[in-house]
Parts: C-alpha cells; structure tokens; sequence
C-alpha cells in the first residue's frame, strides 16, 4: 500500500502496515507523487486501481501472499469472480440497483495464500481477515500485532465473504482537528491503509479545502491576503467546514496553503488508488460576512454565534450568485482534487438559522448546484440531533442520490429511521468518541443486535454504515467489531466475538486475555449512558468540587460499572509473558490502566465534596492527598505509549511551518533562502562579498523570523483546541474549555496537575481559618499555557507493565473506594407508621476485597437493625446490606413532605491496609397520602407528599433536556384535551442548579409501561416550570421524537409563581401571574406534534444538578 509497490504485513516495523503508528506503511516516503494530477481517475473504481506489486495471474482482483513478509499482497484489475447469489430481500429497497457486491475470497495452502476481490479494499479486507482468523495477528489504528511466521499458514478454512451493505463511511466532520489536525503524509499513508483493510470505501477528507475556499473567494473580490484571513487555522478549520465559525487561528501563509494542499492530492490520490472514494465537503452558502457588499444581487443571512465564535455569514441559495459561485466552487474542487462522487453537507448546522428564506427552496437549490456541477454526486448528510431537518429532506428532488449517515443509530430512542426520514437512504452509525477525549467506550450491544435486524427488516432503507468518531486512533476493539459487521450476514455473538478478539489482539490463546476482555466487553463496550458517550476523566476537569465530567458537553455520570472494570487491568497485566511483546498489548495494557484512574476521579469527587462540606479538614486532606497521587501515575502511565503523549501534537504543529530550521515540514528540501551562504555563492556566480553575505544573512534571519512566528501560532491552536478551545468567549460562556480533553503525558502533569493542587491547597486552607476560598479565574491561568513553547517528550518514558503494575497496586490498597447508597420503603413514611431503611456498601475496589466494615445510624429514633451491622470482608466490586426498621412520628404534618434527617457512618478498608471513615448524611421523609385518583411516575427518585391541596416533590435529577430525561411527577391520567387548561402555583422551589425546574408537565403518557418510573420516548411532551436564576421557560418537543429540544422563556421571574398550560389542539401556551391569577403574562405558544387527544398532566420537578446527587424540594398549591 505504498506509492510505488511491495508493502511489508511484516518485518521492519517502522516502515511495515503493523509498524509503530508513527510510521509510514512502506516505501520512501519521499518519493511520492506530491501533484496530485487533477485529472486523476476520479470515479474511484475499486476494480481499475494498480497499487503494484501483486501478481495477478489473470485472476482479476487477486493477491497471491506466499512468505512471511507477505510482499505485494494488494492485487489489481477488476471484475467479479462468481455470479451474484445473493438473496434480495424484497424490503431491501435501497440497496438495488447498486451493483454487483463487493466480495472477497481466501483460500491457499501453507506458503501459497490466495486473496481473491472484487477490487482492492475488498481484497485488503480479506487479507486482514485471513491475518485475524488465521494468524492471530492485528492491523490496527491503536497498536499493532504482526508476529507472523516465516511461512504463512494455510488459511483454517475458507474465508467467503460480501458486504452486506455498499457504503462503509469514515470518519466525523471533526476529524481533522480532533485527530491530528497537523499530520503529515507517512501518517496519512498509514491511516487510509489501516481504514483500506477495515473495509471502508467512502472516507470524508476535509484536508485542501481550504484551497477552494481561496480560490474562490479570489474570484469575487478579494484578494489573496483577504482570502487566506477568514480562512482559520487547520486545527479550527473542521467547524468553519460546518459553518460555525471562521478566521480563528488565522492567517493562514501561503506556505501552508500550499503543503496542505499538496497533502489532500495525495490523500485523494491514495484513496482512488485504493479503490476508495473521497468524500468531500460541497458547497451549501458559507461566505464571509461583507460578501453581499462586494458581489451585487449577493443576499445573505447572518448566524449569529456558535459556542461565543461568530459564524460565518449565509449566501441564499436561491439567488444567481449563489448558483454562480457554487459552480466556481465545485470547478477549483475539480481542478484540485479530480471528479468526485460524494460530497459532504450539512445545511443550518447546530442552531444554523435560515432567516425568511425557507428552507425546502434553500435545500433545491444546494442540491441543483450539486447535480449541475456534478451530475451524478451523492449527497452525504449527518444525522444528528435535528439533523437533517424535515425541511431539508422536503426540498430534496433526489432523495435516491442521498445518503444519510446516522450519528445515533446505537441511542436506545432511536427506533425507526425509515419514519424518522420518510425513506432516504441511510448508513447504520455511531459516533464513540467526542473531541478525542482518552475516553474508552462505546454501545457496542446495540449494534451487534440493531444492525442485521435494521438491516434486514421489510422496507429498510439502510445501505451502509458509517463509523464516525470525533477523532480516531482511539478504541481499537470497538472500531475493529463495527468494520465487520457489514461483512457478516449474521448476526455478531459478541461474546465470542471478544474471545477471538483476545486471541488475534495479542497473537495467541491466553485465559488472562479472555478475562480482560470480558471485563471490557461488559463494561466500556456495554455503555448505559442515555446519550451514547462514554465517560471521561474529572481530573481534566476545571477544577471544582461540582465537576462531574472533564467538560460541559459530556455524559455527567459513569457510562458502566467503575469496579468491574478493573478486570480489565488485572487481566492484563496478567497476560503470559510471549504475548507482552506487541504494541498492540503495550497500547491496551496502558489505556487499561489509565482508565482504571479515570474511573477513581468520579469515586472520589463525591467523596471531596461531602469532606469539604462537613468541614473535615483530615479526610479533606487524606481525599487531596490521594487525588493528587493517582493524577500523578495518570502522567507517569500515559507516558509509557507514544499514542498518550502530548509532544508529538505540538511537535507536529511546529513541522508544519516551513522552515530549513529544526521543526520544518517533513519532505521539504532546503532552499537557498534557508541557506544564505549557498544563496549568496550562487547570486555571486561563485563569489560572494561581504555585503553579499551580510545581506543573506539577514534575508535568512527574516525567513527564520517569519518561521518562528508561524511555528509559534500553529503550536498555540495545537494547545488551545485540547484546553480552552478558543478565546475566553468560547471557553467561557461557551463552555467549550476542555471539550477535547485527554489524558495524556505531559498535559495532565503540566497543566491539569498544577490547577488542582493550587485548588485543594486554597480549599484546604479555607478550611483552616474557616473562610470562603478564593475564586479561581481559570481561562486567565490557562492562556498563557496556550502561548507556551516549552517541549514534551517525544517517545515513551517509561515501561509499561512495570508502571501499569504500580497503578495496579497503587488502587488495590488505596483508601475511601467504598460507597452507600440508602433507599427508604415505602418511600415517603406515614405518620406514626414506620417503613424499611435499606443501606447497600459497595466495595468500588476491583482489585481487592475490604476488610471488616462497619456501619452505624444515628438520628432516628426507635431505628432498629435487622441485620448485623458489621461484615468482616466484602469482595472486589461486591455489596453488603443492613437494614433497620424505622418508626415515624405520631404528629399532625405541617407541611406535604417533612424531613427526617439522619447520619450513616461508614469504617472500612482495602484488606490489610488502615481504614477510613465516611458519613452519608441523609433524609427519609414524613408525607400525607395521595388522593387515590393521583398517579406519580419518577426517574429522579422523587418522593410526594400531600396535604389537603398542597403538594410536595423531593428529588434529585441530572437534567430534563433532550437525552437527559430525570424527573419526578404526580398527576392525573388524561386530563388535557383540546380546550383545556392545567393551572398551579409552586410556592416554593429550592435552588439546586440555576435550570433546577418545577412546574407543569404534559406528555401523551408519563409513566413508562409496567411501573411507576417516568416515561423516556413518550412523544407529545411539553412543560412550563419556574427556574431559579432562568425565570420560566416552556419547554417543548418540536419534531415528535419524544425528547425536550426546544424552550422560550421570561426572564426575572421566581417562585412563588402562579402557571397555567393552555392547550387548543396541538399549539400549547404558557402563562405566569406573579398575584395569583389577576393578571397574566404569556411566556410562549408553541406547537408540539403527535400530542394525543388526551394527553397525562400534572406537577413536576427536577433538581437538575448536572450530576451531583444533590436533592431539592418544590412545593405547590391551587392546582386544578
């Protein structure tokens, strides 16, 4: 898979496809072809490709691998090898008319291996199968394991298979600033062979095109300078694509223009030799903001902002200037990148506004100027959140030359696409990684049980699949199962599928091996989080006790069980010694553990918090002491594998400045303005002054100048997209700071390190003279790191199993990994009645059983115990229980709800180590009976409570916004219909969270069936509710998914505060009065599709504490 011939599955590693990830897949990298000829083939004909080397012997498609090394094992030419017997299913509409499919066939004796395909991405594909199945060996983005006998085996059986589906797309429109936003070509190189031998044939590329952009905007009316201004950085460039933002980062030089241009040529160039197509991004409106003051009959529509950036300003599609400079924009595509078959586009993306111009014109428009450019194109659109709005699809002529590759196909909401987008065609997708966070993760369940059944059901309009992280070269087992599903007409048997995987991951059978990947099958590859991430690591949070997530946009609770995986680590680690020896095993031993620490930060935040708000300034300090310690073994593991290293990001920054100095761009030759002497020996015909010379000298010194300078400002967008991501208005009030966090060596040690241990002393210290600590301004600490130019260590620093095992034996014996958790039964008790308290320990420690643990309770009287209260050993990850019986008092209530606070405390310990101890402060609860008529429905834990017509709701809640669903209601089955109205005024609502919500709720059903807990996809939902620092907004579900997306709201308004939700057919208003119902304000009338003919109504709360646990009470009255 080089340039020019004979790359190496083996051998030296450094030059070989299973090579160091730094490396190149084989031949002189510097030999390539670099022009990228324009008029290449463009129809990427998987069939017409000569990748060299491969003896085809007139069997078309075919590779012949016979030693060890596997020279020239990509095969040319063409054709099908056996008649198409595939089985159409007759709901496999989409799916027709598309062609013979794509197959592939090993077969061979022991030296003699035949690959035979149908092109060279299928014949790649079935080269790594027969390496997985057969040889136990692994192609990977993340670590590679090719320990391959000098004679390659026959093949254990023969391998027949098809893909089931012809679009396999790659790759998120993030990609190229998330992955590696300065690669150059020997990454690139291995990259697009790693994505060749998974299968993939559409490959989004966003590199060069930047390049039309310039050309384009030349041709109306601006100049170079203007042009290469609004043009952002390469590390930004990603989101100026996708219109939300432009300049950041820039100018860009013409230097770099000009390499990164060259860069996509060859990109495009490899990928069509491959037999893959390009996919890139079409034109759909983004101009610059004064583009309609120089180019008459221009209009366009301003879009605000995205995140605190300014976005880009939008050309109506609808006008001849827009059809003129879309046919400019796809001619310099053209010019530079060769035909294409699939362009990438997303109209309105993430809030983009489309003014009066409405949108099902906008949408013809964009797709005319496509198909008149390029007639038969397929148009690439992400589903995602709103995305594609219904208008869009509305307008599109032809839905058949779409192609809709779906973020969400693994959400559990996400039932029926074929509804959802009235039959366009589709690629089954998910989206695992978000900013390239070290996270570890993804659901992988749902696609081994979704995808042959979407697939294959009558009417499927699926016809792909697209694997779409944020960023790559993370999640090598995830990524290695989604490749294959299209290849199988089975279904996946997961659990044997991680067995196979753990023999072909580390090149042989190995019990440990199973164990670990078992663990990790049932943990990180078995997510539960509503919206389908994984979660990442607090320590690279801002540092604050409230921190649940290293950043804002992220899953705020764990995505799977913290203590189960650490067999993952353990059994790891215990891996027989002949299979340590692979960057495969050392990649995954590394990640393991790292994550096993990532697991202790949301243990042990809690844990902070509570010490902190207790004033226990000695188990403050034991909790900072250790918080500190395991961010410390984050920076030493993480330094062990080259992937967790912060400096070659920074140093592949630098290199892409061009300069004759160290850190210039790789492949690039010295010029004579680089080196003065041999510029001013040739100026002289041979001779040079000394005023010659001295004038050199300077013209070089300028060209350093002007080296150092670019150097220095492609380096601090390398820093600021992994920390503050942009200025203060996007890491501030755009809560985008440490989105694209990583747990890497030398980012955790030199930038998140030094804010915590600042923020735990200053804490600490409050403490100690029993003061308010001090506010922390972080954005003003950490610009100046995004200046720096300090360097980090290129290559590993350390061992990995040797560091791995002090992770390992540094969390086996750490103290406070333990927690409780105490529910009451019945929930609210009855007065002068008596109920259950249930407390659970869990033993969070994976790795090692507890000693005795202890437990106690104070402050209910009369509580008596019913199991013993001290247990003399809990195993790794296991519970204990206690129960008491508690009586209520015998009084008249005051209130609906009224607290019974009380204290457990906790004593335990790792085994064999000293032990700690903790206190849960909690409440169980007093409340009057519900009218019998009243139903309650709940996924906050909430507890109700009545009192005549006063009510009351104590519950907790991450939030009740789009996947994130947690409230708690009591209310009246079917009680809205056209014409009526639902009214009540909360009282009183405690300030959990400045969203903490408390109101009216209306859905077609609230309680999911069978239970008592609230419904999740029920559409037909809306609710008005006071906030405490939002006024009251009424929130709504705008598309008929079942989930919250849109809100209008009044500000300056707070309970107590009088609501009325008004319904007349599906348009529902909002109303508030400060003075109990004399006068109203209208907050919103919006229209909420699919509401039922008698839709559930009632009260509801939801602390909305973004993950904290933290409880709070609403209380009402007068609802009727």
């Amino acid at each position: 898979m080089t340039d020019s011939g004979g790359a190496s599955t083996g051998g030296n590693t450094g030059g070989s496809t299973g090579g160091d990830t730094g490396g190149s897949t084989g031949g002189d990298t510097g030999s390539g072809d670099t022009g990228g000829e324009p008029g290449a083939d463009p129809g990427g004909d998987p069939g017409s490709a000569d990748t060299g080397g491969a003896d085809t012997g007139g069997d078309s498609g075919s590779a012949d691998t016979g030693g060890g090394d596997a020279d020239g094992w990509v095969g040319g030419g063409s054709g099908d090898w056996f008649d198409d017997t595939s089985d159409e299913k007759g709901g496999d509409r989409s799916r027709k008319a598309q062609g013979p499919r794509e197959r592939f066939r090993v077969t061979g004796t022991a030296g003699a291996i035949e690959i035979a395909g149908t092109g060279p991405v299928a014949v790649l594909t079935g080269l790594h199968w027969y390496l997985k199945y057969t040889c136990a060996a692994h192609i990977s983005w993340a670590g590679t394991q090719l320990d391959l006998p000098k004679t390659l085996p026959a093949p254990a059986e023969t391998y027949e298979r098809e893909a089931t589906v012809p679009h396999r797309f790659a790759l998120n429109d993030t990609h190229d600033g998330y992955t590696a936003p300065y690669a150059d070509w020997p990454h690139w190189e291995r990259f697009i062979d790693v994505l060749a031998v998974h299968g993939c044939n559409r490959v989004l590329v966003t590199v060069g095109s930047e390049a039309v952009y310039h050309r384009l905007l030349k041709d109306f009316g601006y100049s170079d300078a203007e042009a290469r201004a609004w043009i952002p950085a390469p590390s930004h460039q990603p989101w100026w694509l996708l219109q939300n933002m432009a300049e950041y980062g820039g100018p860009i030089s013409a230097g770099l223009l000009k390499r990164r241009t060259e860069l996509a040529q060859r990109i495009v160039k490899r990928m069509r030799e491959l037999g893959m197509s390009p996919v890139l991004p079409g034109y759909f409106g983004t101009v610059p903001g004064d583009f309609a003051k120089r180019n008459s009959g221009g209009r366009t529509i301003p879009q605000g902002t995205w995140n605190g950036l300014p976005r880009p300003a939008w050309l109506d599609p609808r006008t001849k200037v827009f059809r003129k400079v879309a046919d400019a924009f796809y001619r310099h595509q053209r010019t530079l990148f060769g035909e294409i078959g699939h362009v990438k586009m997303d109209l309105l993306h993430e809030g983009g506004d489309p003014g009066d111009v409405p949108v099902p014109e906008a949408a013809r428009a964009v797709e005319d100027a496509l198909h008149r450019s390029v007639r038969d194109a397929t148009w690439v659109i992400l589903g995602w959140q709103e995305n594609p709005r219904r208008e869009v699809l509305e307008g599109v002529s032809r839905k058949e030359r779409m192609l809709i590759v779906d973020g969400l196909s693994d959400l559990e909401r996400v039932t029926d696409r074929e509804k959802d987008w009235g039959g366009v065609p589709y690629a089954f997708g998910t989206i695992p990684n978000f900013g390239g966070r070290t996270t570890l993760g993804a659901k992988t369940h749902m696609w081994t049980e979704r995808f042959t059944q979407w697939r294959d059901r009558q009417g499927s309009a699926l016809a792909g699949t697209a694997y779409m992280p944020e960023a790559t070269h993370r999640d090598p087992a995830a990524f290695e199962l989604f490749s294959e599903l299209a290849w199988r007409r089975e279904a996946v048997d997961r659990k044997a599928w991680f067995d196979d995987y753990a023999r072909l991951r580390y090149g042989g059978d190995d019990s440990a091996a199973r164990r670990a990947l078992t663990a990790l099958r049932d943990t990180a590859y078995e997510i539960s989080s509503t919206d389908g991430r994984p979660h990442d690591s607090i320590f690279a949070a801002r540092p604050s006790l409230e921190a649940r997530s290293g950043t804002y946009f992220a899953t705020h609770t764990p995505a799977f069980d913290l203590p189960d995986f650490d067999g993952a680590l353990a059994g790891l680690l215990a891996v027989k010694q002949p299979l340590r020896g692979s960057d495969a095993y050392r990649y995954d031993l590394a990640d393991a553990a790292r994550q096993a620490l990532a697991n202790r930060s949301w243990l042990l935040i809690g844990q902070l918090q509570s010490a902190y708000r207790a004033k226990d300034t000695a188990a403050f300090r034991k909790l900072a002491t250790l918080w500190l310690k395991l961010m410390q073994l984050s920076e030493d593991i993480t330094g062990t594998h080259r992937s967790f290293l912060l400096g070659p990001w920074l140093e592949a920054a630098r290199n892409m400045a061009g300069s004759a100095a160290p850190g210039r761009a790789r492949e690039e030759p010295m010029s004579a303005a680089m080196d003065p002497w041999a510029g001013a020996w040739a100026e002289g015909g041979g001779h040079a002054t000394a005023d010659e010379m001295a004038a050199a000298q300077e013209r070089f010194a300028a060209s350093e100048r002007k080296a150092a300078s670019e150097r220095a400002a492609l380096e601090r967008t390398a820093r600021v997209l992994i920390t503050t991501w942009a200025d203060r208005p996007a890491a501030d009030p755009g809560r985008l700071a440490n989105y694209a966090n990583r747990d890497w060596h030398g980012l955790i040690g030199d930038f998140h390190l030094p804010q915590w241990r600042a923020y735990l002393e200053e804490l600490e210290e409050a403490l100690k003279q029993d003061r308010a600590p001090k506010s922390f301004d972080w954005y003003a600490l950490e610009e100046p790191w995004t200046k720096k130019t300090d360097t980090h260590a290129l290559r590993p620093v350390g061992d990995t199993h040797r560091t791995a095992q002090r992770v390992h034996d540094a969390l086996a014996k750490a103290p406070y990994q333990g927690s409780l958790s105490v529910t009451a039964d019945p929930p609210a008790l009855p007065a002068g009645g008596d109920g259950e308290l249930k407390a659970v320990f869990r033993n969070e420690n994976g790795l090692r059983a507890t000693g005795a643990v202890d437990l106690s309770l104070t402050g209910l009287d009369g509580a008596k115990p019913q199991d013993p209260t001290s247990v003399k050993r809990v195993g790794p990850g296991a519970r204990a229980t206690v129960r008491w019986r508690v009586p209520a008092p015998d009084r008249p209530l005051k209130r609906p709800l009224e607290p019974l606070p009380y204290k457990l405390t906790v004593e335990y310990g790792p085994e064999g180590e000293s032990r700690v101890r903790t206190r849960h402060d909690g409440t169980l609860y007093v409340g009057g009976p519900l009218d019998r008529s009243l139903r309650t429905a709940t996924s906050n834990d909430a507890v109700f409570g009545q009192l005549k017509d006063r009510f009351a709701i104590n519950g907790a809640g991450k939030d009740l916004w789009k996947g994130t669903e947690e409230f708690g209601t009591v209310y009246r089955e079917g009680a809205l219909r056209d014409g009526d109205s639902v009214t009540a005024k909360v009282t009183s609502q405690e300030a959990t969270g400045p969203w903490a919500r408390a109101g009216l709720v209306a859905r077609n059903t609230l309680a999911a069936p069978g239970g008592q807990r609230a419904a999740d996809t029920s559409p037909g939902f809306v609710n008005l509710a006071v906030t405490p620092a939002n006024g009251v907004a009424l929130s709504y579900d705008s598309d008929g998914d079942g989930t919250l997306d849109t809100y209008k709201r009044v500000t300056g308004v707070k309970a107590p505060v009088t609501l009325r939700l008004s319904r007349k057919g599906n348009a529902f208003k909002g109303e508030l009065s400060t003075d109990d119902g004399k006068s109203w304000r209208e907050v919103a009338t919006v229209k909420v599709p699919q509401a039922s003919d008698a839709m559930d109504a009632g009260l509801f709360m939801t602390a909305t504490n973004g993950g904290s646990a933290a409880r709070g009470q609403a209380e009402f009255s007068a609802w009727h």
